[in-house]
């Protein structure tokens, strides 16, 4: 595997570890808005989409699976942190969050 790649998975795992600590806050703080948490799931929606199209270069290139699976793993933390962004907005919306499964929650933020 190209170094570069490894460099890179090890940065964006560091960066979404960091997340998972930083958003949850951001979207309890009694102060956001509608506009930052819409802007912020679009955000995260796309480190997700960026891990989507870095997966199947992976796989692609038929990288080790260690890898790939390091990859996934990272993509799945950003996709659980853009739902709950898009929770967030939601509930912005009047709708309630018990009302949409987590699944379709990227459909529902046009995802």
């Amino acid at each position: 595997m190209c170094e570069a790649w490894q460099r890179s998975l090890i940065e964006e795992d560091e960066l979404v570890k960091k997340a998972a600590t930083t958003i949850p806050r951001l979207l309890e703080h009694p102060g956001i808005t509608l506009d930052q948490a819409s802007r912020l799931h679009v955000n995260i929606d796309e480190c997700v989409e960026r891990m989507d199209v870095l997966i199947m270069a992976l796989e692609e290139n038929s990288v080790d699976r260690s890898w790939i699976q390091m990859a996934t793993t990272i993509r799945n933390s950003w996709e659980r942190l853009a739902e709950d962004a898009a929770k967030k907005v939601l509930v912005f919306s009047g709708t309630s969050d018990t009302t949409v499964r987590d699944d379709s929650m990227r459909k529902v933020m046009g995802g």
